[in-house]
């Protein structure tokens, strides 16, 4: 609970860390499994402004199949080991992105030109 007595998505999602000994991403999977498509839709966009504005990106599930989803704001390229560009978006939410073409491997995500080494694992 907030300084305010409100409860907000970024509590549940400490709790939910707490309650599963983990990580802020595996809390979220953890949500996006037990939660329908549309309230966990619904609790990520409860997410306040700036939790996006500070160019942070949320990615899952991983290891993926053919999906993943990559939530944040603003302009998204990601590349791979080799430099070459595999995909720009202009985040503004979540993004779910279709990746049955796309091979395992590690790749860079920069996110309103900040970089990020995610491990994408198929």
């Amino acid at each position: 609970m907030n300084s305010d007595g409100h409860v907000n998505i970024l509590d549940v999602i400490r709790v939910v860390q707490l309650l599963i000994n983990g990580t802020e991403q595996q809390a979220i999977i953890f949500l996006d499994d037990i939660l329908t498509p549309i309230k966990f839709t619904k609790l990520i966009h409860e997410l306040p402004t700036n939790y996006f504005v500070s160019n942070e990106i949320i990615v899952w599930p991983n290891p993926f199949n053919n999906l993943l989803n990559i939530n944040g704001s603003g302009h998204t390229e990601i590349y791979n080991l080799m430099g070459k560009k595999i995909k720009q978006i202009n985040l503004n939410g979540t993004y779910r992105w279709n990746t049955s073409d796309l091979s395992s491997g590690i790749y860079k995500i920069i996110n309103n030109k900040k970089t990020t080494t995610i491990t994408l694992v198929k």
